[in-house]
């Protein structure tokens, strides 16, 4: 779980929380979303533990005060989490990321469902706004990997494809060159050879 906040919120006894907001700000929730892991991500080492990093991004809210918390299958999860250390703000309202590391393990399995909850203090009270991601088969992550690889050999099918026509084109060109040099020697000599006779 991890709290942020401005300094534009006391704390008094009994545990009431008085929030001074701008003038003309609206109290705005936050808008939560999770995103899938990228495909592309490896391992950061060879002989590391492979996990995948699902992003958890809460937008367009006013006040900053919230906290972001993971949940796996309605169990917290504290390990793996990274969130930012304060709200960005992006005009007149905020928004903050955070990050959750499961292995692929966790990430190949259907009925797994992965949790983000931001909890926003609306000057009164901490509601809970949240967004969810199951994972997804095994067999359909292997076909992406696939269908990247596959991607990848095109793309360099192309390249030396590319390559070749250009190496040939080039040969073309000095072969023409060739040809028109000779031949305009050969227009040379010939002239040379009628002023010859003809003195």
């Amino acid at each position: 779980m991890h709290c942020v906040g401005t300094g534009s919120v006391a704390f008094f006894g009994g545990g009431t929380k008085l929030t001074v907001l701008e003038k003309d700000q609206e109290i705005t929730p936050p808008t939560v979303e999770v995103f899938a892991p990228s495909e592309k991500e490896r391992p950061q080492r060879r002989d590391g533990p492979k996990a995948k990093t699902l992003v958890c991004v809460a937008r367009d809210f006013y006040p900053d005060h919230v906290t972001v918390s993971w949940q796996v299958n309605k169990d917290s999860r504290v390990h793996g989490v990274s969130t930012d250390t304060e709200p960005q703000r992006q005009g007149k309202k905020y928004t903050i990321s955070s990050r959750l590391r499961v292995t692929v393990e966790e990430w190949t399995q259907p009925d797994n469902i992965f949790t983000c909850i931001v909890s926003f203090f609306n000057g009164r009270e901490n509601k809970d706004y949240e967004d969810n991601i199951r994972g997804i088969k095994e067999q359909e992550d292997n076909i992406q990997v696939i269908k990247e690889q596959e991607d990848s050999s095109w793309t360099r099918e192309e390249y030396l494809k590319m390559t070749q026509h250009a190496k040939l084109s080039y040969t073309l060109l000095i072969a023409k060159g060739v040809v028109y040099g000779l031949f305009v020697a050969f227009l040379i000599w010939r002239v040379q050879a009628l002023n010859g006779k003809q003195t």
